[in-house]
């Protein structure tokens, strides 16, 4: 008699996959099971991403697994960093530098948002230095969601242009103030202050990566015209580099390749570089991401932790939405357009995973339920604000019929 197969058994099958392999099936049965989420849920791509990425993997059907991801790091990598750069090449620095009252939202924003999470994780007992090393990890706005949204709604206007802004600011800051407080935890010991600078030093360092990066990659693309099919290549070529040298020297990926960006665009007057958000390549960096999140995803943390998380995420949005909300008038926006914007910076990063793992490793007081409760927390927001962001930015008008 042939046996059956329990949802125990098929839970436990494994497929026999090689990296090229695993990574067709990522991006064809998200792309395929997005698509159809997005028509019965009517969601944003983005969240149904995410939650096909859950369907797809252990927490469901098993037939992609965590060691499938695993092999396929390396394009996961390359593809959040495109993301990245590509932020990066959207922020306008003489343009931010004139704008003097977003340079000050920014950090008032970002002091905002860090106090209410870590009030919030004080009033529920956690440890004063670890609350302020969790409050800056989960500090840091998803540039990936956000840009995909701006992407799909061809979004334009005030309300985007700062939101861009924010975020690429909110992560250097999550990063450093990550870098500041780890320092301040390993001096507790005594052990000496100077060899706790290194993550200070990966940021630091990091940013002067990708400056020098960004330069190399404006002087090589003013020696090509714009509409050179070379231009595209030299894009991938430096981000590839930048990314490497970054990993090779253990500093700070996402920051090397924001400044990249950053970089790139000031730096090129002659506007000869190619805008790297090219079709179809654009939509499978984004499709490889989202999916291989949702796959990453521990539901099981948010069993154990849900109600720490939901308070997590309340104190965050609230923090950073009353905060935009009441500084709307200094960026010359109106009431509506501020509670957008607020709305609009709500999806974390996933900067917040690599950086809790970190912190896990050098400090494992942060390991245990408060690790459980940070995840959760991202778990929520990876499906839900999505569906915030482009609310925003249809209230706020910038979406495009």
């Amino acid at each position: 008699m042939p046996a059956t197969l329990t949802p125990a058994a098929w839970h436990t099958l494994s497929l026999p996959l090689n990296p090229l392999l695993g990574l067709g099936g990522v991006l064809l049965g998200g792309l395929l099971g997005g698509h159809w989420l997005m028509r019965i849920l009517r969601v944003p791509p983005a969240t149904a991403y995410v939650l096909m990425g859950l369907l797809l993997g252990p927490a469901a059907l098993n037939l992609l697994d965590r060691d499938m991801l695993a092999d396929v790091q390396l394009f996961i990598d390359l593809a959040a960093g495109m993301i990245v750069f590509q932020l990066g090449r959207r922020i306008d620095v003489r343009w931010l530098l004139r704008e003097k009252r977003l340079l000050a939202s920014s950090l008032l924003e970002a002091l905002c948002t860090g106090a209410a999470v870590a009030g919030i994780l004080l009033w529920l007992g956690v440890n004063p230095l670890a609350a302020a090393l969790a409050a800056s990890i989960a500090l840091a706005t998803s540039p990936a969601v956000l840009l995909m949204a701006v992407r799909d709604l061809r979004a334009e206007g005030q309300v985007t242009e700062r939101a861009l802004h924010l975020t690429a600011l909110n992560n250097v800051l999550a990063s450093l103030a990550f870098a500041v407080c780890l320092t301040v935890l390993e001096r507790v010991p005594g052990d000496g202050a100077l060899p706790w600078l290194e993550p200070l030093a990966q940021v630091l360092g990091a940013g002067a990566l990708g400056v020098a990066a960004g330069a190399l990659m404006a002087w090589l693309g003013q020696r090509l015209s714009a509409g050179d099919s070379r231009q595209w290549p030299l894009l991938f070529a430096v981000v590839v580099l930048t990314l490497g040298l970054a990993q090779l020297w253990t500093l700070a990926p996402w920051v090397a390749l924001l400044a990249c960006g950053v970089a790139a665009r000031a730096l090129d007057r002659r506007e000869s570089l190619a805008e790297p958000d090219v079709q179809p390549l654009g939509t499978v960096f984004y499709l490889l991401l989202f999916v291989s999140l949702g796959v990453s995803l521990p539901p099981q943390a948010l069993g154990q932790a849900w109600l720490p998380a939901l308070a997590l995420i309340g104190a965050r949005c609230a923090g950073r939405l009353l905060c935009l909300t009441a500084l709307a008038r200094l960026n010359a926006l109106s009431w509506r357009k501020g509670a957008a914007l607020g709305l609009a910076m709500q999806p974390m990063s996933g900067l917040a995973l690599l950086l809790a793992d970190q912190a896990r490793l050098v400090y494992p007081a942060l390991g245990g339920p408060l690790l459980t409760t940070l995840l959760s927390a991202w778990l929520l927001l990876a499906v839900l604000a999505p569906l915030g962001v482009q609310l925003a930015l249809r209230l706020s008008g910038d979406a495009r019929p």
